[in-house]
């Protein structure tokens, strides 16, 4: 089974019931959900000693529950399927295709507004008559002078997918090594970074842009753990 799905396992409440309405004990809800997530990111054979590894009990208790909970599966030659999860890695896929291709899409729409703006203030330089020398010593004495005490306008920042070394499922090193200082946990960086990225490349976010990306996902971060 491939691997290359989100991380994310969709867990739809209405069909987990209906699939688990014959369960009694919480153990068995254990026991399932440790197989549906094995499933989702590796597959499961139809092999009742990996099975029982993999769900974590003795084989006295395997024997008394794993019929009920194998329901849900189907023996598909020396691996087992399971429909509901199938359909959700189909719909993952998908989703993570369309993603990438709005990522690549909003990437190629900076590149070309930058050349954009390059190639006016281009032009502009040189259609630009040169200073006479009179008012080009004017304006450097001005300039290191700044008798009206104006800061210089701030530089302009960028999205998330302009940034480098930063993709779906990439990050630059300096910024993993921020976030597992804050929470030396991988799994939980990952979750971490894939809401940080889809959410800041979204309709529904309000600044897109910025001029210290690192910042702003330590930021994140720290408010994830309530530092």
């Amino acid at each position: 089974m491939s691997n290359d799905t989100s991380i994310w396992m969709p867990c739809h409440t209405g069909e987990y019931l209906r699939e688990t309405m014959a369960f009694d004990t919480a153990e068995e809800h254990g026991v399932y959900h440790l197989l549906c997530i094995h499933y989702w990111e590796k597959g499961l054979p139809n092999d009742e000693k990996i099975l029982k590894k993999i769900a974590k009990i003795s084989e006295h208790k395997w024997k008394k529950i794993s019929e009920i909970i194998l329901k849900n599966f189907v023996v598909d030659g020396d691996v087992l399927r399971h429909s509901r999860l199938d359909r959700e890695r189909g719909k993952s896929a998908e989703n993570k295709e369309k993603q990438a291709k709005r990522t690549e899409a909003a990437t190629e729409a900076a590149r070309l507004k930058r050349l954009s703006v390059t190639d006016n203030v281009t032009a502009s330089v040189t259609e630009s008559p040169s200073p006479s020398p009179i008012s080009s010593e004017l304006n450097s004495s001005s300039d290191i002078k700044n008798p009206s005490g104006q800061k210089k306008p701030a530089l302009r920042g960028c999205r998330l997918a302009e940034v480098p070394h930063c993709a779906a499922d990439e990050m630059p090193d300096d910024w993993e090594t921020e976030a597992l200082k804050l929470k030396p946990d991988r799994d939980w960086m990952a979750v971490q970074w894939v809401r940080f990225w889809e959410y800041f490349n979204s309709v529904d976010c309000k600044k897109p842009v910025k001029k210290d990306w690192q910042s702003a996902w330590r930021g994140w971060c720290k408010r994830d753990l309530g530092i």
